[in-house]
């Protein structure tokens, strides 16, 4: 994905500035593989974070906490079903979006 640019001219100077809206992007998650419908949170790590807005996994509206600019805390919510299922982070700028495998909780401790 390529960022977003705005181009303001400020009055008077002759100076161009550029505005960078920066969209997000995640490179990894922790842990890359968690039991379906037993509660976990993931580390999601990337990129311009700190201005999510929404985090949904299969659609499903997550809970989450913004730690720093390339870190966000997100709680699965309850009935993802087991397998690959996809982790949306929502911002501002724009949104990414990245897969995360759900296995197959089989109750057995």
């Amino acid at each position: 994905m390529t960022s977003q640019w705005k181009r303001w001219l400020a009055v008077g100077t002759g100076v161009g500035i550029e505005i960078v809206n920066p969209t997000p992007a995640i490179v990894g998650v922790l842990p890359a593989q968690v039991v379906a419908d037993v509660p976990t949170t993931l580390a999601v790590q990337g990129t311009n974070l700190s201005d999510t807005t929404k985090v949904t996994l299969a659609g499903t509206d997550a809970v989450f906490r913004s730690i720093s600019p390339t870190s966000l805390e997100v709680t699965v919510p309850g009935g993802i079903a087991a397998g690959a299922t996809a982790l949306q982070v929502t911002t501002p700028f724009g949104s990414v979006s990245t897969v995360v495998t759900f296995a197959v909780n089989t109750g057995a401790g």
